[in-house]
């Protein structure tokens, strides 16, 4: 299914340098998020460390789309990694010589945060760039196995390495992933197939991108919807430490364990939602992991056993993942190469918003009623989600697109 894909020396190297960032990243991230709540013994802590991601990324989100659209993809990824790995090693040394304070955390945060919202719409930019339209469904599928795999094998390592050895191996360790995988970026040989720098002014570029979308409304609530699981995901990630800690009265290796069975979950879905969709039609399949991802959410407000975590996080993150990749591929087919840049960090720029306020109303939710509650809220999360795309899916036709220009694009509606 695959190996075609594999086989594309340029997308290989891609793969091989996204799941070496993404394990970095994963540990990092689990680590961070447990550090606070055992540092603070807040989950509002935890949420607050969340929220400074997020919130930082939006305020550069206007930027990173265009920058994505306009300069060489491979450099800027290039350069974002770079960036976050210095400043990740600078933190770590803050911690090993004795001075920490727990505001460092947030400025790690922040660092995340704009990092993550330039690579993920350069990535998927890049990666649109180097396969071609038939490739798409295994290129994303692909692509969730690299970060999942990394994030599951982080989740493994994590819980031991944070237990054994301390909270700044494992940031050293994430800020040596972002050079090894800078290496494999290196050796990606390629000529843009988008003229980046046309001559139009940045921001015209980036004010264009706003058109596009205005212009083509039922995209634009499609992209939103494609998001919704993200946001779920994201505000997980403060309801889990209190939930390992406080309602399962496990440790950072419970914690671990869970964020593995997560990742294998997600990175399986690689393997069977474009499968699936095959089989089915990508809305029956959308339908179906929407159902999944919501009822082993709600099956979480009942359980008490560490086991049951793992199985609800397996499933948890096999939906969420197979919505990304079909829902993904899909958007792929509709926006073209030129404005993919500046659609993603639209849409994540949604996504952002409604983190925000998620998080923080879950954390503060959850530090006056029983932590288990959390995952109702990400269940209604889960449902809106669900109901955005009964919406908008029918009524949206899904061709192989042209790259057309602002100028030709036009709501691509599905007529009955």
């Amino acid at each position: 299914m695959f190996i075609s894909t594999l086989n594309n020396r340029k997308f290989r190297n891609f793969f091989l340098a996204d799941i070496i960032s993404s394990f970095g990243t994963g540990m990092s991230f689990i680590a961070t998020s447990w550090f606070a709540l055992e540092h603070s013994g807040s989950n509002k802590a935890v949420s607050i460390f969340l929220i400074t991601t997020i919130l930082s990324g939006f305020l550069i989100f206007p930027f990173a789309g265009t920058i994505a659209d306009r300069f060489n993809r491979k450099r800027v990824l290039t350069l974002s990694n770079t960036v976050r790995g210095i400043l990740i090693a600078l933190v770590a040394a803050t911690i090993f010589i004795g001075h920490f304070k727990l505001h460092y955390i947030y400025a790690l945060a922040a660092v995340s945060g704009v990092g993550m919202t330039v690579f993920i719409p350069t990535s998927r930019g890049f990666v649109q760039e180097i396969l071609s339209p038939e490739e798409y469904s295994n290129g994303n599928s692909l692509i969730e196995i690299s970060m999942q795999t990394g994030m599951f094998v982080a989740g493994a390592a994590c819980g031991f390495i944070y237990k054994y050895f301390g909270y700044p191996v494992i940031l050293i360790t994430d800020a040596i992933t972002f050079f090894a995988s800078n290496f494999f970026l290196s050796k990606i040989n390629y000529t843009p197939t988008i003229a980046h720098d046309n001559g139009e002014k940045f921001f015209r570029q980036l004010v264009n991108g706003g058109k596009f979308l205005t212009k083509n409304p039922l995209i634009l609530g499609f992209g939103i919807a494609m998001f919704i699981p993200f946001v779920a995901t994201m505000t997980s990630n403060v309801v889990a430490p209190g939930y390992v800690s406080q309602h399962l009265k496990g440790d950072s290796v419970v914690f671990g364990i869970a964020d593995m069975a997560y990742g294998v979950g997600a990175c399986l879905s690689g393997f069977i939602a474009a499968r699936l969709a095959g089989k089915l039609s990508n809305f029956r399949t959308i339908i179906i992991f929407f159902i999944i991802s919501i009822a082993s959410l709600l099956y979480l407000v009942v359980n008490n056993v560490a086991v049951g975590l793992y199985l609800s996080g397996f499933f948890f993150g096999l939906a969420n993942y197979s919505l990304r990749i079909i829902m993904g591929t899909q958007i792929m087919e509709v926006v073209p190469k030129s404005y993919m840049g500046r659609c993603q960090s639209v849409w994540m720029a949604s996504s952002m918003l409604l983190q925000i306020f998620s998080m923080y109303a879950v954390g503060c939710l959850i530090d006056r009623v029983p932590v288990q509650f959390g995952n109702l809220v990400l269940a209604i999360i889960m449902l809106m989600g669900f109901l955005g795309v009964l919406y908008f899916v029918p009524r949206l036709k899904f061709p192989k697109t042209a790259d057309n220009d602002i100028e030709g694009a036009t709501d691509l509606v599905q007529t009955t």
